[in-house]
């Protein structure tokens, strides 16, 4: 996972809402499937986080229905982890190499 609860981080880009591409939150807590967040169902299968954005509404496209592809503002909605990067003020270690290993040189 990319991010943990507290951290500030980078929306990397949206799928469903491209608009999100650039934005900073705050990452409040990993998401539940199944809860309703801010009035709307989270059910993605992989890790999310519920974050918030200081600097107004997060943008949440309707997907379905008479109304779909119009766009809310949202205090809270969820991210998928790997549409984040963490923003943090320390060289911690980057986590791939925790599950890849350190990068080894090959004889060409």
């Amino acid at each position: 996972m990319n991010c943990k609860p507290g951290d500030l981080a980078m929306v990397i880009r949206g799928i469903w809402t491209p608009e999100l591409a650039g934005r900073f939150v705050t990452v409040v807590r990993l998401a539940v499937p199944g809860e309703v967040i801010d009035a709307v169902v989270y059910s993605q299968s992989g890790p999310g986080w519920v974050v918030e954005s200081s600097a107004g509404g997060l943008p949440v496209r309707i997907r379905s229905g008479p109304d779909a592809g119009k766009l809310l503002f949202k205090r809270q909605r969820v991210i998928r982890d790997e549409l984040l990067r963490p923003i943090r003020d320390n060289d911690g270690e980057d986590e791939t190499l925790a599950w890849a290993g350190k990068p080894q040189q090959v004889a060409a």
